[in-house]
């Protein structure tokens, strides 16, 4: 039960990183990398609120499969933000 309780407020941190991070890099990252951002912070917030359902973040295999593809693209946007803030 309290895996439940862990998702859900994971999954709305995840939300909250969506509003939060294009918000605090704004200086630094052009709006189209802040939206990308955004979109896959609530995409991964949401794959926590299936995983409530589902009981594993690695199945069904497409879950896991959001999940990766969420995490590439928050390493995108680490390495994003330090280009453009090296040349700045």
């Amino acid at each position: 039960m309290i895996h439940i309780y862990f998702n859900a407020f994971e999954a709305l941190l995840w939300v909250a990183f969506a509003v939060l991070v294009p918000i605090a890099t704004k200086a630094v990252l052009p709006a189209r990398d802040r939206v990308i951002l955004a979109i896959a912070f609530v995409v991964f917030g949401v794959t926590d609120f299936i995983e409530i359902y589902t009981g594993a973040w690695w199945e069904p295999w497409w879950l896991l499969c959001m999940k990766g593809l969420c995490v590439i693209v928050f390493l995108y946007g680490i390495g994003r933000y330090h280009h453009f803030r090296k040349r700045r």
